[in-house]
């Protein structure tokens, strides 16, 4: 990685994950919505994969001018040989479909503006009882040219719930300990284990508990007894 790729990646990083806005190499990004609080939702680094790799599945795939020039035909005569190389005979059907996957569905040139449309909130099934699991929001994005032409795109950019428990990209790095941790600060709006209120949140452990009822406050408890010491989550590890 040279040093132009590592300030790209690091602008990309700040954006995607901290900031929501800013510029690289001349193109203005804006992913910002008063419905996606970066506390609450997140999304995978923006700066997506080259053709060599094909698409990510949770956004769009865009053409950067730092990417070089992109040659249609190229994609074609790469997926005719790699099926020769290693004897793989694919439909017509299949080969569109790798060439779809690797085909990207708007190019970038300086001067651009990449901003949210419009969002949708898409619901999954909702065992989990919490709005992290139950919910992806769809961010639709438009393209704003240096002429002022505006480019509507179709594919989405999906945000996940922070502290998800489902597997998911864009929190994967949080571990679950760390989510139950927060959603149990955030539903009894305490910082940490060692504010004075949090003792009087457990119940007492009296011996005629049941056998479900022990096994709950055991699940309850877990993360305090996995923690040797006080977690604050002020400062969030991306």
């Amino acid at each position: 990685m040279d040093d132009d790729e590592r300030r790209r990646t690091n602008a990309f990083w700040k954006i995607s994950h901290t900031t929501r806005h800013g510029e690289v190499d001349g193109i203005e990004f804006d992913v910002r919505h008063p419905d996606l609080n970066p506390d609450e939702w997140v999304l995978e680094n923006l700066q997506n994969n080259t053709s060599d790799y094909g698409r990510l599945p949770h956004m769009p795939f865009f053409w950067y001018p730092w990417n070089g020039e992109f040659i249609a035909a190229d994609l074609r005569r790469k997926f005719a040989a790699a099926s020769k190389r290693y004897g793989i005979r694919k439909s017509k059907a299949e080969l569109s479909k790798d060439i779809e996957d690797c085909t990207p569905d708007a190019f970038i040139y300086a001067g651009d503006k990449i901003t949210i449309r419009k969002i949708e909130k898409v619901s999954l099934e909702n065992s989990l009882k919490h709005k992290h699991d139950e919910n992806q929001i769809f961010a639709y994005l438009n393209i704003v040219r240096k002429s002022g032409t505006v480019f509507e795109i179709n594919r989405p950019l999906i945000f996940f719930g922070k502290m998800s428990l489902r597997k998911n990209p864009a929190s994967s790095h949080v571990s679950i300990i760390d989510k139950i941790k927060w959603r149990i600060f955030q539903h009894f709006h305490i910082s940490d284990f060692s504010d004075p209120r949090f003792d009087s949140l457990i119940p007492p452990y009296p011996e005629s508990l049941s056998s479900d009822e022990r096994a709950y406050r055991e699940l309850w408890t877990l993360p305090i007894r996995l923690t040797p010491t006080p977690t604050r989550f002020s400062v969030w590890p991306w």
